[in-house]
Formats: structure tokens, C-alpha cells, sequence
């Protein structure tokens, strides 16, 4: 063992660190081990301000505005807020492109946004555009005044430039040049506000003359022509360049860019943007100059070093080039979807920042054709009025379903996998597939009330045409999963089966001669059968059993071969599309055993192998794809090892969460899929293994480890929960309240324990106060009796030992803690982080007491006075590389957890579809429960693109409830 002393690290980041030690007879490697960095704590810095209607100007009373992680406040009826205590902000990364998509070659100026020592600033009302600002620097010691204008929600084809500054200058004015409208072109600017109704079409909604803002332009209907958008020094001193300006650009959808004006640059003009009418495509310029737009004189100049501590930039363009400076120009040869990612440095860390497919390059106008019909996968009747795009390329289906695409180019070299089995206990052997391919593009299909369809590799012929019959899945209810498959002309006649598990003593084989039942054995349906090609073949699990679910197709032709097919199927449950699978191009057989479904968990396992025999005597391993020009494959698995198979097999003997990489090439380029936490290697068979209490507070103070050592509740209130959801937690006063659970031998835990709980303190912690115990002489959380409030584990063995974490509550913070005993030593995480470990053994106390949440176990304790949630006892002990999975299982976000909320695409990576919901608030919060986004649901439509990559939970209020369901952002 040993003690390494780190710094520079950045905070609220997790880390990965395996230690290895090499002599002459080999080297030999330690257990990788994970920690998060957090946030400093409570600091000096005050955040002030004003928040206004972008539109009129008025005060907007009731906004949460929020900063960091939780610090958060709500404005008064004159529209003013105040935050303090802020800490230090974190280097962030952060960068604006000057396009994203056109025929190659595509030159790209980049602009870099990022900045050190900043916050994300968040402010939310319901009827408003959720504002977002993540590169707003708070002095520590200091106070910064931020005033901000919320945007109403937009009309679709509208589209809203609101510009906010500081006290000086006292008069910055918005313009807008618009291209010709019906033979006039229009300058609208404080002298003539426009139109809403008639040509412009277009109004300077609101203007401000006394510092401040908003300033506000609306353009209420977009004509062909580029409209040009540019701010004015109407007071000419001080320098626009000092007034700390900064415009946020709107659509239907919601927030699309925040510019910040230029620190430097002579002239009176800041040139902020071009928008191209016909298309909606927003050209950023953030210049400043001397003219207005049409006689530019500056290129984008860098903000000034001295206002940022920004000293290093590393630019990567997705396509195997880079640059290390700070405003690169970029110009992309080849059609392809890439993803731009900036490092940048300020001498001590580094932060990242990663735009996946940011730039969308076509081949120029193309000569594929794609053709098709869209149907209902439930009953095979055609869809009017789908939306299916590829290429930046859509059309609508007919009456028929019936929809063509002309002119599409060349697709692009696609990286893509699926496993054979992504979790399960270690030494855990996963089989990778690669689903790679050339000339690929994404297809998508959409249509209300259905699950949208996403292809990532199909290769239109240049010159020639591809039919692509799709079907859309209907929304499914919780614990439901449907197989959908497709395929072409040929053989006619391809069909599903599937066999069930015991069901009530009974194993069912649902096929084209037994359909099934949804309301009874086997609560399993095939829904559709097609015996004239392309489908859909339709089958559908309504509830699931104990045991294994087996999914195969047999080729009822027989003739030609299912490997010549085209097939796909697709895998949905409730939250969305899981799995899209190819048919295999070689292999001998009528067989394409697909998938295993574990009806206890959910957990789909690949097979994709075609074989002579039904499932149980399989004869084939997966075989490779054919006849594609991908030609190399270099795999990432996440410990540190790799391969160069197109199709390997790996083992997995250490338990944790991974992230595998696959990067494939075609002698001319790369294209990189990356899966985050993708691969979980458990030594226990289940997160839920050696659980003997499990309260979660669901509406009641009752088990659910399955032991029924149900609590009495003896004055404890339900409570919202850190997601907002109501009468999901259970708040204790201080004074009297506790819930007691019966003394049981399953609570006498002699050898290995974990204890883990999440709790919300607002007051100043008293001394001794008990969280959860097991009288004076076993086990429990506390806090400390020195009056330090510190969060701590107090264990009996052979003496007395209380363990601090050291971490005083914050008003308003969740915390996740978890204390773990394994007869060799005793340790406290806070959030998944170890925070304190000593050496204990002997075996602990045991007693004839109560278990106890919130009693005061003795004279000089105190009543537990705060929120609990999601309490768990646990009779092993959890390895250190356990932890973060069992935040993760306690953040509702484990890998068998399912939501109440429909979410489409899930993942998702720009904007996501919640059906049959048309408006409400959406909030975002990450897996320890921290709100990092709010926004308002807008027909049906919210905007994601702002989050990072990995695993949250999306929460819907209404007016009348409110739902919660994991999403995870690409």
C-alpha cells in the first residue's frame, strides 16, 4: 500500500487509478480504483441580479436561477435574486463553430469560449426558454451583478436574439438586415421596430437604453436570404469591448447559442451573426468592427489571456487532424459525420469538452435514392405522415406510408458495436460484435406516439436505389419489450419465435400457429406476421417471468438464404430503442438465433448467430460481415487492454464500471464509437445481493429487500425526494420522529456489513445526532459528537469506534453515504468517494435491540432532524470498485431499473420527444441527485444538447403529477 499526495486535480471529476509494481521477475498490477474530486465547499463569492421578460422588459417574479451543482435562489416580485456563499468556479472548456454542416469541402472557423475559475448559470420559469451561461467567473470575496432575460417560448420557424451587458456603455442597440421580402429589404433597429404581421415580419420586441438590456429581436417568419445580426455602440464610450455583452440565440426548440462579446478589437460594431433564411442555419461571425456588416475589417479576435488563465488549447477534429491553436480554421475534405473535441489548460489542470457529430459534412448533392414504407409494427398498416431523414434529407410519408429521398450523397465510415452481455460478475466474458461500416449513413423515422427508429448503417448505392421498409413500435407500457424485424423482397416469408420460460408450470413456444395472449399465459404476443417479405414480424413481451426468453427468426422459405435477407431487428422496452440488429451475411442454417431476454432483470444478452437448429443447439459462433471495405479495428476495453480483432472475445477479471472504445478504419479514415460505463463487473451477482432491509420510501416506511421487516412510523413525514418526486422520501424533526423495525437475527451481522442511506440536512447538525442504528452497541450512522457535524460510521467490535468522513452537510445538498466493515477494516464514502479507512476486525456486537432511523439511542444523542431516503443494510461488504455501482442502484439509475416516463431517442444526443406530454417543467438531475438542467417541455420536445455524456434522470412535472425515467445523453 501507499499514500500519494495529488494535485491539480479538477474538481467534481472522477479519476481512475491503478498502481503496478515491476521487478526483474515481472510486473504485477494492482486493483483500479476510482475517486471523485469535489467541489471546494462553501465559498465567499455573491451572485446578484435581475431577471426580466426578453420581450417587454417587465420583472419575471418566481425564476430559479441556479450556479454550480445546488446553490440556487428565486426571485422576488421585482424580479431580483441573491446567491452567496459561492465557491471557487472550475476551468471549463467550451467552444462555437462558425458552421456546422455543408458539402465538402466545409471550412470551419472555431471560436473558443472556454474560461477558468467559472460556474454554469441556469434560470428557469415556466412559459420561458430556460437560460444557460457556463462561463460566468463569481470573485471569491467579491460579488458579480448578472442581469438576465428569459425568452417566451417560440412559434416553430420563429427565432429570438436577446443581448444583456453590464451598467456601460448605457446604450447598446440591436440590428437586424433582413434579405428581401416581396422585393424590399429591411433595416430594423430602434428607429423602425418592424412587423410581426407583415413584412419584415420581424420586431426589436423591446429596447433598452439605460444599461443592462434586455435587448430583444424577434424574427416571426423567415424569408430566403441571409439576415444579418449585429449590436451598435449607440454611446460610443466606453469600449463595446468592456461592457460585458453577451446574446443568446433562440428557435423553436430552445437555447441554440451564447455568445460573449469580444474582449478586444477597435470599433463600434459587434457583428454577431448571419441566418440563413431558407434554412434556418445560424453562421456565427462575433466580430468587432468599424462598419456595419457588409465592410468587415477584423477576423474573430481572441479574448484578452490577462481575463482568462486559459493558456493551452488542444483542438481534435474528428477526423485524425488537430490544431493547438486557440481559434483554428478547419477545412473538412471528406462528407462525414465528426466530433470536435477541445482540451484546454491553464498551467495547473485541463478540462475537455466533447461535441459528438458537430459537424455534419456532405458529399455535395448525391445520386442514391431511398425508397420505402413505414408501417405499424403491431398491425401492419401503413403510417401517413412519418418524418424519415438521412443525410440532412427528409420526406413525409403518404396516405400509403409510401416516402422517396432523392440526391443523397456518399454516407461516411461508421463505428459501431453491440456485446454479447454488458454486466454479471466477475470473471465476466463479454463476446464484442462489431456493426462497422462504409458509405454508411443514420436513418431515423419519427412519428407521434411511436418509438423512434434509428438505423446507423445503411449504405445508399450511388447511382442506384435502396428499399428500406420500416416499422414503428407504438409506446410500451413498463416491463414490456417488443422485437421488431424487417427485411427485403426476399425470401418472402421469414418468421419470429419465441419461447418463453415456466410461466405457472407452463413453457410456451409463441410463433405463426400460437400467437400467444397479452392478459394471460404467456402474456406474450406475436402481434403481426408477414408472409409476402419486407414485414413487420412483430412480437411482444407484456410481462415478464422468472427465467430465460429465447428470440430467434426461422426462414420459412427457405430459399434464398436469411443471410442474403437484409434483416434488422430492433429491441424496444419502455424507455425506447435498446438494440438494432443486422442479420449475419454468412453462416449456414434457416436460424438467426437473435437474443436471450432474463425475464427477472430485463437483461438482453446477443446472440446474432445464424445456425441449423433451434435455439439450444447452436452449431455457429457469430460470423464477420461481409464485403464491407472496413479493413482494421482497434478496440479500447476501459483496463487498460485492447485488440485488433474485428470481433473479440474478452474477460473481465476485475469488478467495476468500463467504458470500451472501438476506432475502425478503411485506408483512408477513422470513425471512434465510444460507450461510457458500458460494461459493469460485479463480484456479487446482484447490486441487490445480501440485502437484508431495503427502504426506499416509495409512499410508506415498508421493506423491500423481500424480508418484510417493515418499519412503524412514529411521526416521520413523506417527503418530496432529491428528484422532486412526492412522497418518495421521509422527513424527521428533530424533536420525536423515527421509524422502528423490529429486532430480527437478520439485522445480528457479525463479519461483513454495509450500511448506505441518502440524506438532506438544513440545519446546523447537533451533537450525537443518530441517523440509523442498532442500539448503542452494534452499528449506525451518525454524526459526530464534537459538535463538528460531521457525517460518521460508528461500529462495535472489540472497542468503540466512530469513523468521521470528515464532510459537514450543506444546506440544501443530497448526500450519499455508505459505510462498509470487513473484518480487516472499516470504511465511510461520501457519494461514492472514500473519505476515511482505518484497520478494525473482531466481530461485531450483536443485541436483541430495534434497528432505528432517527431515534436517540442514548442520553447525550439527539433526534435525527432531516431527510432520508433509500436506507439499505446490507450482511456483506462491499468492495471499494462496488460503490460507485451501489450510488448509482440508490440514484434509481442501476441497470434494472425502469422509469415511468416515455423518452425518445434514449440515448439521446440533441433533443428528446416525451409522448403525450405537451408542456410541463423538465428537470435534469445527475446520478447523485444534483440538478444540473431545468427547461420547459415544449410540444412535447426538450433540448439536451447542452448536457455532458453519461446517465441521468429526467423528471416531468404537470399540473397534476409528477414522472421520473433514466435517459442517457450521447
Amino acid at each position: 500500500s501507499f499514500v500519494s499526495n495529488m494535485t491539480g486535480l479538477t474538481a467534481n471529476t472522477t479519476y481512475f487509478v491503478r498502481a503496478y509494481a515491476t521487478n526483474s521477475a515481472g510486473t504485477a498490477y494492482g486493483q483500479q480504483i476510482s475517486f471523485t474530486t469535489t467541489g471546494g465547499g462553501s465559498g465567499t463569492g455573491t451572485l446578484t441580479g435581475y431577471v426580466t421578460d426578453a420581450v417587454n422588459g417587465n420583472p419575471i417574479e418566481g425564476a430559479l436561477v441556479s450556479i454550480g451543482a445546488a446553490l440556487s435562489a428565486t426571485t422576488n416580485a421585482s424580479g431580483n435574486y441573491t446567491i452567496t456563499n459561492i465557491p471557487a468556479g472550475v476551468l471549463t472548456a467550451a467552444f462555437n463553430a462558425s458552421v456546422t454542416s455543408g458539402p465538402a469541402p466545409l471550412t470551419v472557423q472555431f471560436f473558443d469560449q472556454s474560461s477558468d475559475g467559472s460556474h454554469t448559470v441556469t434560470c428557469s420559469k415556466t412559459g420561458y426558454m430556460t437560460y444557460t451561461n457556463n462561463g460566468v467567473v463569481v470573485p471569491q470575496g467579491g460579488t458579480l451583478t448578472m442581469d438576465i432575460s428569459l425568452s417566451p417560448t417560440l412559434a416553430e420557424g420563429s427565432m429570438r436574439f436577446v443581448l444583456n451587458w453590464g451598467a456601460t456603455p448605457p446604450d447598446l442597440d440591436s440590428h437586424l438586415n433582413t434579405p428581401s421580402i416581396n422585393g424590399t429589404s429591411y433595416h430594423i433597429y430602434y428607429v423602425y421596430k418592424g412587423s410581426a404581421t407583415s413584412g419584415p415580419y420581424a420586431v426589436l420586441d423591446h429596447d433598452d437604453t439605460n444599461g443592462y438590456g434586455p435587448e430583444t429581436v424577434t424574427i416571426y417568419q423567415k424569408f430566403p436570404g441571409t439576415y444579418q445580426y449585429y449590436i451598435y455602440n449607440y454611446s460610443g464610450s466606453p469600449s463595446i469591448t468592456t461592457s460585458s455583452a453577451v446574446v443568446q440565440i433562440y428557435n423553436q426548440n430552445g437555447l441554440i447559442h451564447t455568445l460573449q462579446v469580444p474582449t478586444t478589437g477597435e470599433g463600434r460594431y459587434w457583428y454577431v451573426a448571419d441566418v440563413d433564411g431558407a434554412t434556418g442555419q445560424v453562421t456565427i461571425k462575433n466580430t468587432i468592427q468599424t462598419n456595419a456588416p457588409g465592410n468587415r475589417k477584423d477576423e474573430m479576435p481572441p479574448k484578452k489571456e490577462q481575463d482568462r488563465s486559459v493558456i493551452s488549447w488542444q483542438w481534435n477534429f474528428g477526423d485524425g487532424t488537430t490544431s493547438t491553436e486557440q481559434n483554428p480554421s478547419k477545412t473538412y475534405q471528406n462528407a462525414g459525420s465528426y466530433t470536435v473535441s477541445l482540451t484546454v489548460g491553464n498551467g495547473t489542470t485541463t478540462n475537455t469538452v466533447t461535441k459528438t457529430n458537430y459537424i455534419q459534412v456532405g458529399g455535395g448533392s448525391g445520386t442514391g435514392t431511398l425508397t420505402g414504407m413505414v408501417t405499424d409494427a403491431l398491425n401492419g398498416n401503413p403510417i401517413e405522415g412519418a418524418l424519415v431523414s438521412i443525410a440532412g434529407l427528409s420526406a413525409t410519408t403518404n396516405a400509403s406510408g409510401n416516402y422517396t429521398i432523392n440526391n443523397i450523397p456518399v454516407g461516411t465510415l461508421t463505428a459501431a458495436f453491440n456485446e454479447s452481455i454488458s454486466q454479471g460478475t466477475i470473471p465476466l466474458t463479454v463476446q464484442f460484435f462489431d456493426q462497422s461500416g462504409d458509405d454508411t449513413h443514420l436513418l431515423t423515422c419519427s412519428k407521434t406516439g411511436y418509438i423512434t427508429y434509428n438505423n446507423s448503417n445503411v449504405a445508399v448505392p450511388q447511382g442506384g436505389s435502396l428499399t428500406m421498409d420500416i416499422s414503428l413500435s407504438p409506446t410500451l407500457a413498463e416491463g414490456s419489450m417488443r422485437f421488431v424485424l424487417n427485411w427485403g423482397a426476399t425470401p418472402p416469408d421469414l418468421d419470429s419465435h419465441l419461447n418463453t420460460p415456466s410461466i405457472n408450470g407452463t413453457s410456451y413456444h409463441v410463433y405463426y400457429s400460437y400467437k400467444g395472449s397479452a392478459n394471460s399465459g404467456p402474456y406474450a404476443v406475436l402481434d403481426h406476421d408477414d408472409t409476402n417479405g419486407y414485414g413487420p414480424e412483430t412480437v411482444t413481451i407484456y410481462q415478464k417471468f422468472p427465467g430465460t426468453y429465447q428470440y430467434y427468426i426461422y426462414n420459412y422459405t427457405g430459399s434464398p438464404s436469411i443471410t442474403t435477407s437484409s434483416a434488422v431487428v430492433q429491441i424496444y422496452n419502455q424507455n425506447g430503442l435498446l438494440h438494432t440488429l443486422q442479420v449475419p451475411t454468412s453462416g449456414d442454417g434457416r436460424y438467426w438465433y437473435v437474443a436471450d431476454v432474463d425475464g427477472s432483470t430485463g437483461q438482453v444478452t446477443i446472440k446474432n448467430t445464424i445456425q441449423t437448429n433451434a435455439p439450444g443447439n447452436r452449431k455457429d459462433g457469430m460470423p464477420p460481415k461481409e464485403n464491407r471495405a472496413v479493413t482494421s479495428w482497434a478496440w479500447d476495453f476501459g483496463d487498460g487492454t485492447s485488440s485488433t480483432e474485428q470481433n473479440p472475445t474478452k474477460v473481465y477479471e476485475n469488478p467495476g464500471v468500463y467504458t470500451v472504445k472501438l476506432t475502425v478504419g478503411n485506408g483512408t479514415t477513422f470513425a471512434t464509437k465510444v460507450k461510457e460505463d458500458h460494461i459493469v463487473a460485479t463480484t456479487a451477482g446482484s447490486i441487490r445481493d445480501g440485502l437484508v432491509a431495503y427502504f426506499p420510501f416509495n409512499g410508506n416506511a415498508d421493506d423491500h429487500s423481500g424480508r418484510d421487516h417493515h418499519g412503524t412510523n412514529f411521526g416521520a413525514i413523506l417527503s418530496p425526494d432529491r428528484f422532486g418526486s412526492s412522497n418518495e422520501a421521509m422527513s424527521f424533526n428533530g424533536i420525536s420522529s423515527h421509524i422502528e423495525v423490529q429486532g430480527h437475527n437478520d439485522f445480528n451481522i457479525k463479519n461483513k456489513l454495509t450500511l448506505s442511506c441518502w440524506l438532506r440536512h438544513d440545519a446546523n447538525p447537533a451533537s450525537c445526532e443518530d441517523i440509523l442504528t442498532k442500539g448503542t452497541d452494534a452499528y449506525g450512522l451518525m454524526f459526530a459528537c464534537n459538535g463538528s457535524g460531521e457525517i460518521g460510521f460508528n461500529l462495535f467490535t472489540n472497542s468503540e469506534s466512530f469513523l468521521s468522513s470528515g464532510v459537514k452537510p450543506l444546506s440544501g445538498y443530497w448526500y450519499h453515504v455508505t459505510a462498509v466493515y470487513d473484518g480487516m477494516s472499516q470504511r465511510i464514502y461520501i457519494n461514492g468517494v472514500l473519505k476515511n479507512e482505518i484497520s478494525r476486525s473482531g466481530a461485531i456486537h450483536t443485541n436483541t435491540n430495534l434497528l432505528m432511523m432517527g431515534w436517540r439511542t442514548a442520553d447525550g444523542h439527539s433526534f435525527y432532524n432531516g431527510l432520508l431516503d433509500e436506507v439499505r443494510v446490507y450482511n456483506r461488504a462491499f468492495l471499494p470498485s462496488e460503490v460507485p455501482s451501489l450510488v448509482r442502484d440508490a440514484a434509481g439509475v442501476d441497470e434494472h431499473s425502469t422509469g415511468q416516463l416515455a423518452i425518445y431517442p434514449n440515448p439521446a444526443r440533441e433533443t428528446v420527444t416525451i409522448p403525450g406530454f405537451e408542456t410541463g417543467v423538465v428537470r435534469i438531475f445527475d446520478l447523485r441527485g444534483r440538478l444540473v438542467m431545468s427547461a420547459e417541455l415544449i410540444n412535447s420536445f426538450v433540448n439536451v444538447s447542452q448536457l455532458d455524456k453519461g446517465s441521468y434522470l429526467m423528471q416531468l412535472q404537470t399540473n397534476d403529477q409528477v414522472l421520473t425515467a433514466r435517459f442517457v445523453k450521447e
